[in-house]
């Protein structure tokens, strides 16, 4: 078989922003792979570490590693370069400090080979503190996992609508049309991956971990921990364009997502109550009016209709949390 070498197949998008100590075994274990049918869209956000020149010295070695710079704008606007600059068939989002399994692009492509369908792969991760390249998993040792398919064609899945994190998934970039990630810095991930799993028309899942997320203190994703208003703010904007996809989705969905998606806005971030009380009020109004709309969804069950009606009957700090986050609270509890 003859491969387009301006279409491989895979692109695979790396935002990169002062990681100069992980970079090089991040692009590593992605040139090591077990086939070559890919790019890498390596987009430097502005680094002031020197990243940025390691990025040139290895596209300068590998043609198959294309090296884009812009002013630091956010990992949003770099994955929005990726995807307006990718050619490939398929998209993998692989982060500056973490790493791909030497052979996780071959498993993916013997799944779109068993399900050419497919618009989009679902995938686990490992999570470390420590990436070392002879621990990737050498090609020789065989992954044996399950592979579960939905039919998305008039129903969004749960397995489709379930991802988090953008680096969990591969989906086919004909799907993508104009979406793309919005310009925060939180809940960006989450916004995308809803999009995604409700254009996607058939949806597969392999329990293999493909991924290697690397857990340490001084990384975005980890100083993200630390709840403030604006980071607030950003989850509101994430939530309402959530909202948002599902009303202008033509697709039934699925109940049990739904109703997760619902009580997870019901029980709220009990962040928000450190904040003084005039910023609590404004964030409660905000997240009463959301509610309000979601309970205009025609797929929504009539109980949590009824439950958000009630909920949000009152416009008192202490009455939804009687009404809305301590039943939601109790009833996690007992569900364990």
């Amino acid at each position: 078989m003859i491969i387009d070498t301006n279409v491989p197949l895979f692109s695979i998008i790396v935002p990169v922003y002062n990681v100069k100590e992980y970079i090089e075994i991040t692009i590593g274990s992605i040139l090591e792979q077990t086939i070559c049918d890919f790019e890498i869209l390596a987009i430097d956000d502005g680094s002031t570490d020197g990243s940025g020149d390691i990025l040139d010295i290895i596209a300068s070695t590998d043609a198959r590693v294309r090296v884009f710079h812009q002013p630091n704008s956010g990992v949003s606007a770099a994955r929005n370069l990726g995807l307006d600059k990718a050619r490939g068939k398929w998209i993998v989002f692989v982060d500056g400090d973490d790493a791909l399994r030497l052979d996780a692009l071959e498993i993916l492509r013997d799944c779109i080979s068993r399900n050419p369908n497919a618009d989009m792969i679902g995938y686990c991760y490992s999570k470390t503190t420590n990436i070392i390249p002879n621990n990737l998993k050498k090609p020789n040792i065989e992954i044996t996992y399950n592979e579960l398919s939905d039919d998305c064609s008039t129903k969004a899945s749960f397995g489709a609508l379930n991802h988090q994190m953008v680096w969990t998934e591969t989906f086919c970039r004909e799907i993508l049309g104009d979406l793309r990630f919005e310009p925060i810095k939180n809940g960006e991930d989450v916004l995308f991956c809803n999009g995604i799993g409700l254009k996607a028309n058939k949806y597969i899942a392999i329990d293999a971990k493909l991924y290697f997320y690397l857990a340490r203190g001084n990384s975005a994703r980890e100083q993200d921990l630390i709840w403030t208003e604006h980071r607030h703010y950003e989850h509101e904007i994430a939530y309402n364009g959530i909202l948002q996809n599902l009303v202008k989705c033509k697709k039934d969905i699925d109940n049990k997502w739904l109703k997760r998606w619902v009580a997870q806005l019901l029980q709220y971030k009990p962040q928000v109550w450190k904040f003084n009380k005039t910023t609590q009020q404004k964030f409660l109004n905000n997240q009463r009016s959301l509610l309000r709309n979601v309970e205009y969804l025609l797929s929504l069950p009539i109980y949590l209709k009824i439950w958000i009606k009630i909920a949000t009957a009152i416009n008192s700090r202490i009455y939804y949390k009687i009404t809305a986050m301590w039943p939601i609270k109790i009833y996690s509890k007992l569900k364990r």
